[in-house]
């Protein structure tokens, strides 16, 4: 394809393009300019329908409302129920109510429905002879029509409303509303609003032959239709059920154009026109659109062949003589008349023209260059094959190398195999060694107490026997029997209180398990609490004397597990008391609690007293349960306990201060938020 064709086809492409498109444009805006139009008139039509329609509706309301006030403010419930002379009293006074309820209605048609245990109660007058003056009706086709029944099954609220529609055929739609004093649902009281009413309405729309109105709910089931029933023109909302009731709303739906208004009471106003009758007028304007565009499109396509022609002669010529730009000796030489010309044919011309005779003049000097050029090529081959062989002779090196490096890394994979296995053992063995531990501790705390019972138990037995011995041969004295009683009375005693250890210990024992305890929070102050388990702790060893002392910059006023953390202090001072200050004459006591400056949930505690401290080889034995130094008093417990409450119910840490000369520290670390408790009782069943 020569370069005055594409040149051609490109303006005349363009050309046909932009006509196209000023065409497009002018038909959518024409389209556009009748669709609005259609809808102002379609808007303006709904929204003075939907006002006069939403009259009768608000007058079968304010009906329903007017007779329910005056039932709410005259009727005693229980003597309507109760009292048959007051029934039939106040139903002849109400029925003047619901008579001027219906007057005063568009549809005059108004009702008041009572309901007692065994029997209903109706006052209904309507406007039956069309005469627009209602009378009582006497039957119980309203019933019926309203499904009483199923509307006492009802959860009805105050001030509800429903409106009670069966086919848009129906002469009435009924709205009704409950009669609630108190909590006793006692009728229902409502208005009418005639079908016949809205069909005049609607027959005022008037447009094009085509248009087509009429009120319906959100899912489409009709309501009222003027001409019919239109089962063509069914028309689903669901997708747009939130209508606004004061502007309309628009969409295409198939052949349709449709407009939506929402009425006072959730129904539809709905108004539909076929799009072929509006764009009808639209086929004159497109007519005359088609033949400027042809008109348009024929100038165009003369137009660029002209200017085509001109634009690329010289550069058809110039790429004629191009084609000799790279032959071994090229000698062609450019016209005068393009050379001289200023434009920018004449700049391309002059510069081929340029290109041309440098060629010529470097044609020798490159052959000479690509000579030497050869020869520099043939070196470096040369040069290139010895570095191959060098290099094939360092990869072998270096793959023999990396063989003795795979077989040294499967030794040290089976060394460490057997570290870990050796590991392994060592953790086996110090989970017996401590097992053994806890099982001596456990056997010496249960055999002590109930061996002394036992001991007991066996010298009363004896001193039994013998007492019985003596009474028998009747030589028991009264000496021997108060001795004897006396012994029973220690004996016993003794027993009692050995057993009461065994006891103890146990329920020691099972308190070590304070994960499984339910944490109740309270709102308290660390502080006081630290100060009431001080006195508790003192009273119990009221021999000794000691200071305490509680320094933080934190806010003690918290919500947390006050239970586990006053446990957690009487542990520590019950621990310095029975252990440290026995030969201490100014025992001391120090708290210091600072707040986590990452996360203000998390507090830490340093504890400490300067008591006769723990030598550095017994310090990792602390925590380990029933170790104690005092085994024939104490059961060994109670750090245990501690370090259970403190990584249990706190998620925290406890770590002791070897560093100190004297006394003995510890660093805790708690976190008292109660919702971290639930978290991790979570993560364990999961686990």
């Amino acid at each position: 394809m020569t370069f005055r064709l594409r040149i051609t086809l490109a303006m005349i492409a363009t050309s046909v393009i932009i006509i196209l498109t000023i065409g497009w444009v002018a038909i959518y805006l024409s389209k556009d300019t009748i669709e609005h139009r259609t809808q102002e008139f379609l808007s303006t039509a709904l929204v003075n329908h939907a006002t006069d329609i939403n009259q009768l509706i608000l007058a079968a309301e304010k009906a329903a409302d007017s007779i329910t006030d005056e039932v709410l403010i005259t009727m005693d419930p229980y003597r309507f129920k109760t009292d048959e002379e007051y029934r039939q009293r106040y139903l002849k006074n109400i029925e003047s109510a619901v008579r001027l309820s219906a007057e005063i209605t568009t549809s005059h048609s108004t009702f008041a429905i009572f309901i007692t245990d065994d029997q209903s109660y109706t006052i209904w007058y309507a406007d039956k002879n069309k005469d627009g003056l209602p009378e009582r009706i006497i039957t119980e086709d309203l019933l019926d029509r309203i499904a009483v029944p199923e509307l006492v099954l009802f959860n009805w609220t105050d001030n509800e409303k429903q409106w009670m529609i069966t086919d848009y055929t129906a002469d009435y739609f009924t709205v009704v509303k409950p009669l609630i004093i108190g909590d006793t649902l006692v009728g229902f009281t409502g208005g009418d609003v005639s079908n016949d009413h809205i069909k005049i309405l609607l027959r005022k729309v008037t447009f094009i032959n085509s248009s087509k109105s009429w009120v319906q709910l959100h899912d489409g089931t009709l309501v009222s239709y003027p001409k019919g029933a239109p089962s063509a023109y069914r028309i689903d909302t669901g997708s747009i059920s939130s209508l606004d009731t004061a502007l309309p709303d628009f969409y295409k739906m198939q052949t349709l154009l449709v407009g939506a208004l929402g009425l006072s009471n959730d129904w539809q106003l709905i108004m539909t026109v076929e799009l072929d009758d509006v764009y009808r007028g639209l086929s004159r304007i497109y007519y005359i659109i088609s033949v400027i565009m042809v008109v348009a499109l024929v100038l165009s396509v003369v137009t660029s062949t002209i200017v085509a022609r001109r634009i690329a002669e010289p550069y058809s010529y110039l790429a004629s003589a191009i084609e000799f730009v790279g032959t071994e000796k090229p000698d062609v030489h450019i016209d005068d008349r393009y050379i001289k010309r200023v434009d920018e044919a004449g700049t391309l011309s002059r510069a081929i023209d340029s290109l041309l005779k440098r060629q010529r003049e470097n044609y020798d000097t490159i052959r000479s260059i690509n000579l030497d050029l050869e020869q520099k090529i043939e070196e470096r081959t040369r040069q290139l094959v010895r570095s191959n062989k060098q290099l094939e002779k360092a990869l072998n090196e270096t793959h023999d190398k990396q063989d003795a490096l795979i077989k040294t890394n499967a030794k040290l994979e089976a060394s460490l195999k057997e570290i870990v296995k050796t590991k392994q053992q060592l953790i086996s063995s110090e989970k017996i060694a401590s097992l053994t531990h806890v099982l001596i501790g456990f056997s010496h705390n249960m055999n002590t107490p109930l061996g002394n019972a036992l001991t007991l138990i066996t010298f009363l037995q004896k001193k039994g026997k013998q007492i019985k011995s003596e009474y028998d041969q009747g030589t028991l004295s009264r000496k021997m029997l108060m001795e004897f009683i006396d012994d029973l009375n220690e004996s016993t005693a003794l027993i009692l209180k050995n057993i009461n250890d065994t006891k103890n210990y146990v329920c020691r024992f099972e308190e070590l398990s304070t994960s499984r305890a339910l944490p109740i929070s309270e709102s308290a102050n660390l502080k006081e609490l630290i100060y009431r388990q001080f006195e508790a702790v003192k009273q119990r060893h009221s021999t000794q004397t000691c200071s305490i002392t509680v320094e933080s910059d934190a806010d003690l006023d918290r919500t947390f597990d006050t239970g586990s953390f006053e446990k957690l202090v009487y542990e520590l001072i019950e621990n310095s008391f029975t252990h440290g200050f026995d030969s201490i004459l100014h025992p001391m006591i120090a708290f210091s609690i600072t707040e986590d400056a990452s996360d203000p949930s998390y507090l830490t505690i340093k504890y400490k007293d300067n008591g006769v401290g723990v030598p550095i080889d017994k310090i990792s034995n602390l925590f380990t349960p029933l170790y104690t130094t005092k085994l024939t008093t104490h059961d060994g417990l109670g750090l245990n306990m501690l370090h259970n409450i403190v990584t249990q119910a706190f998620d925290g840490t406890i770590e002791v201060d070897v560093s100190r000369e004297y006394g003995l520290s510890y660093l805790i670390r708690l976190n008292l938020d109660p919702t971290h408790r639930k978290e991790n009782e979570n993560e364990h069943k999961k686990d």
